[in-house]
């Protein structure tokens, strides 16, 4: 009989389940894009739900963001590049070897 997984949301939306193996509360958006990266997201990640709808957790809807990125895009420059945070182009137009802070990408 398999095991069932427990699962909940947030108060500010965000989709939960528990991982047995670590012994805590997960969010799912961040499982989903480690798995899309086939990485572990660093400390200076995090992730972008790109239709801003926090229970659609499908990879196509979610970007890893550097913070200050995020920040930019949810501060007034919603058409902003979602790898380096500058206007005008878009991410996978983007050539940049820095963000718009200057900080190496």
């Amino acid at each position: 009989m398999p095991k069932e997984l427990k699962t909940r949301v947030t108060r500010k939306g965000y989709h939960q389940f528990f991982d047995k193996k670590e012994e805590s509360w997960e969010y799912t958006h961040r499982r989903v894009v480690e798995k899309k990266l086939g990485r572990r997201l660093g400390s200076d990640e995090v992730v972008h739900h790109i239709n801003g709808d926090k229970s659609n957790n499908r990879p196509e809807n979610l970007s890893a963001l550097k913070g200050n990125v995020h920040q930019r895009i949810h501060s007034g420059h919603p058409n902003a590049c979602f790898r380096c945070g500058r206007s005008g182009h878009s991410a996978g137009d983007c050539y940049a070897s820095t963000d718009f802070e200057g900080k190496p990408l």
